[in-house]
């Protein structure tokens, strides 16, 4: 995943990456710290569909709990939007 959050970023480098990685019988703190280290090119990691709903209904436009994600290119330009999508 790490990977293709890369490509992507590399192609389109507004584009704002994000993942959500449900583990509930972890320590939620453990389980970012470790995401973190993983996932560099993300934007944004919610652990709970109520953490993801909250990134997706913030925007990702401000700086609050990207915790260990180093070196990540910021866009405040960017929005992020939760659009329905059908399967």
């Amino acid at each position: 995943m790490e990977y293709r959050f890369g490509l992507i970023k590399q192609t389109y480098p507004k584009i704002l990456c994000g993942a959500l990685v449900e583990a509930p019988n972890e320590d939620e703190d453990m389980l970012l710290d470790t995401i973190s280290e993983i996932l560099r090119h993300a934007n944004f990691v919610a652990v709970s569909l109520d953490g993801l709903a909250e990134k997706l209904e913030s925007g990702n436009d401000a700086e609050q709990e990207n915790r260990g994600f180093p070196n990540q290119d910021r866009h405040p330009e960017s929005s992020l939007s939760a659009t329905p999508v059908s399967y």
